[in-house]
Formats: C-alpha cells, sequence, structure tokens
C-alpha cells in the first residue's frame, strides 16, 4: 500500500533494532533465504507458472547471530499501513532444505606403540560434494609417518620414544573443512609403554631400569613386567609351582601368568636336577600343557620318583 518499502527485515541480535532494505516484492513471489553459519542472504523471484523465476539477491549477506532452535516464517509489518488495509501474507510451498552440513569428525588413537592405529569416523550429507579425509601432524618429538593421510582408518608410525604427538584429522566437503584434533603419548615398545605407566617420567626415572626392584620383593621389573605385577607395591610372584598326577606318576608344574600386552619378551620354562650345575638347566623334553597371551604352564618330563630332585624355573629376556 506505500508502495517501496522494506520487504527485508533483520535484526542482528536478539532484541536489538532492525534494518530494512526495499526488495520490490509483489504478490505471488517466491522468497528464499540461504543460511550459513550465522550469515543470511535472502532472494527473491517472480512466480513463473508455478515455480520460481529468476532468484534475484536482496541487498547484501546479514550476520546475525542465533542460537537454536531457530524458527522459521513470515513477518508482517502494518505499521504503515493505510487505516482499515492491512497487510497480509500468506504463502504456500515452504520447505526447508539442507544445501550443506559440515562434515562431523570424531577419532580416536587405538594402543600408543608404534604404529598406533588411527581410527576416525566422519559423518556428512555429502553436499555440495562428497568429502575428502587427510590426516595431519600438528606437533610431536619426531615425524609423524601415515600409513595413508587420506584414509579415515590408517596408521601413524614415528621414531621418537615416550613422546606427546598431536595429530589432525581433516574433512572437505568443497564448501565447509571441519577437523578433530587428537593427542596421544607414543612409545617405541611395549617396554617403554609400560615404564611410562608405572613411573613418573618413564624410562628416565632412575627407578625403571630393567633389573632394578625398587620395591625390594625379589622380582626384578622385567619380570613384574612380563608377569603383570605393580614393581612399587611388594606382591607376591605370578609364578606358581604345583604337581600334577600322569599315569599314576607325579610330575613338577609350573604355572606363569603372563602380561598380555609384554609381546617383546620371551617366556623360557627349564628344569634340572641339579642345583650346583648353572649349565644343567634344559627346557628339551618339557610338556607345554597351556600357551596363551595370559598363561605359560609346562609339567617337567622326569618323575619325581626314586629320590630324584627336581627344580623348575622361567627364563625371561627381551
Amino acid at each position: 500500500p506505500t508502495s517501496a518499502y522494506s520487504g527485508y527485515y533483520w535484526t542482528s541480535i536478539a532484541g536489538g533494532g532492525n534494518s530494512g532494505v526495499p526488495s520490490g516484492i509483489a504478490a505471488g513471489n517466491w522468497m528464499r533465504i540461504i543460511r550459513k553459519g550465522n550469515s543470511l542472504t535472502s532472494y527473491r523471484a517472480p512466480d513463473s507458472g508455478g515455480n520460481p523465476g529468476t532468484w534475484i539477491q536482496i541487498g547484501q549477506p546479514q550476520t546475525i547471530i542465533m542460537t537454536t532452535p531457530v524458527w522459521v516464517g513470515f513477518f508482517v509489518n502494518n505499521a504503515s499501513g493505510a487505516t482499515g488495509t492491512l497487510n497480509t501474507c500468506t504463502f504456500t510451498g515452504l520447505s526447508i532444505t539442507a544445501l550443506n552440513k559440515a562434515p562431523v569428525i570424531a577419532a580416536n588413537a587405538s594402543g600408543n606403540i608404534t604404529p598406533v592405529a588411527l581410527d576416525g569416523t566422519i559423518t556428512d550429507d555429502n553436499l555440495p560434494a562428497a568429502f575428502t579425509s587427510t590426516w595431519s601432524q600438528r606437533n610431536g618429538p619426531s615425524t609423524i609417518s601415515f600409513g595413508n593421510a587420506s584414509l579415515i582408518d590408517t596408521t601413524a608410525a614415528f621414531t621418537t620414544d615416550a613422546g606427546i604427538y598431536g595429530l589432525r584429522l581433516t574433512a572437505d566437503d568443497t564448501s565447509t573443512v571441519s577437523f578433530f584434533d587428537l593427542n596421544f603419548t607414543g612409545y617405541l615398545t611395549p617396554w617403554s609403554a609400560w615404564q611410562g605407566a608405572q613411573f613418573p617420567g618413564g624410562s628416565g626415572n632412575p627407578n625403571a631400569a630393567m633389573l632394578l626392584d625398587p620395591d625390594f620383593d625379589g622380582l626384578p621389573n622385567l619380570l613384574e613386567y612380563a608377569t603383570g605385577t605393580d614393581p612399587e607395591s611388594s606382591a607376591p610372584s605370578n609364578v606358581a609351582q604345583d604337581t600334577v598326577t600322569v599315569s599314576t606318576q607325579n610330575y613338577l608344574r609350573l604355572t606363569v601368568t603372563k602380561n598380555p600386552a609384554a609381546n617383546d619378551v620371551t617366556y623360557t620354562v627349564q628344569a634340572t636336577s641339579d642345583l650346583t650345575d648353572a649349565n644343567s638347566w634344559s627346557s628339551a623334553g618339557l610338556v607345554i600343557e597351556a600357551s596363551t597371551s595370559a598363561q605359560l604352564r609346562v609339567r617337567d618330563n622326569v618323575a619325581m620318583a626314586g629320590g630324584v630332585r627336581r627344580f623348575m624355573r622361567v627364563l625371561v629376556s627381551r
């Protein structure tokens, strides 16, 4: 009714003053608002046989601070309407279409011993195009070598022990770039990872050396590591002996509880009848009853009969 009017109003922040621009909107026009973050751009188009004609941008994109949820609708200002001729608005065919949602990323490191397995997850609407992903290094004491930096699930290898590494997984859908940052402390071997978990300062701690016994329980750190006991708390050994009867004969048996993470050590059970002869210890002929990542159980092959004394031990090395 008032000819030139502002058909496009915006308020930059809730409760603030509004601004507007003449839009040329007329009855039967189509309107489109595109939101990208806090930036909104408005368009109009004349009707063309029930469909929008050429879209014409109204003014410039406006920055409007919004919090969720966002409500969509039309607003009619009657303040300048002639008496008895209030402005009205009706619309049909309202639709809300995601032109593009930013990729959502999550990632974690499976383990901390080189090469570390990287497990990423990216969800996206594949708009405006299918995303591409890239792993990159943010920081760390040595250069990361990725198995394939363009794969969501890959590996990260490094050459410096006991260091904090920062990685980033990035997804780019040609319109929006998202990223997820991942930090972990990396180790070169399971042994150094165990040192880092048990001693402040890891391998640099004077008490962390392989043959030391900081809790004075008779078990050096290497044996505590191999059998899964606490090196700073005196406790019974996880190496136990018993006897077993096979075909009426009794045999000595040794059972070792193993640390499943200690895959860089070897366990060798030996037996002898003479403790005075260091060269008499041997594993020849011993019967392995069980050998898993968590347990080793070995039976002697010489029966406890006729006054024969038998001794068994486990040798741990790395």
